[in-house]
C-alpha cells in the first residue's frame, strides 16, 4: 500500500506502478472493479496488459470465498502471525444473500 498526498487516488501513480510491476514481474493479468477503474483498465489494455473485470457482487465473489474457507478449514492455508494480515482478516465480514452466495464486506 502506498499513501499519496491529497484526498483522492493518484491514478497516474497507480498506473505507473502497475506498469512497472508488469515489466519487472511475471504478471499474467490485472483485476479491476469495472465500476471504479474502467478507464485505467482500458489504458493498460491498450498497452498490452491483460485486464480482467471483477464486479463487487455476491455472484463473482462466492466461489473464491467458499474455496478459501474450505482451504482454511482443511489447514491448507496457515497464518504466520503477520500483524497486518491479522488486522485485515479480523476486519472482514461475510455478507450472504438470499441464495447463500457470499462476499467480503
Amino acid at each position: 500500500m502506498t499513501i499519496t498526498p491529497g484526498e483522492t487516488i493518484d491514478e497516474r501513480k497507480v498506473k505507473a506502478w502497475i506498469q512497472h510491476l508488469c515489466k519487472t514481474n511475471k504478471v499474467r493479468s490485472v483485476v479491476f472493479d469495472p465500476n471504479s477503474a474502467y478507464v485505467m483498465a482500458k489504458d493498460l489494455e491498450d498497452n498490452g496488459i491483460e485486464c480482467l473485470r471483477q464486479p463487487q457482487t455476491h455472484k463473482f465473489y462466492s466461489p473464491s470465498v467458499k474455496a478459501l474457507e474450505q482451504a482454511i478449514l482443511e489447514k491448507r492455508i496457515l497464518h504466520d502471525g503477520n500483524s497486518w494480515l491479522r488486522y485485515c482478516v479480523n476486519n472482514v465480514r461475510l455478507d450472504e444473500n438470499a441464495v447463500s452466495e457470499v462476499r467480503p464486506r
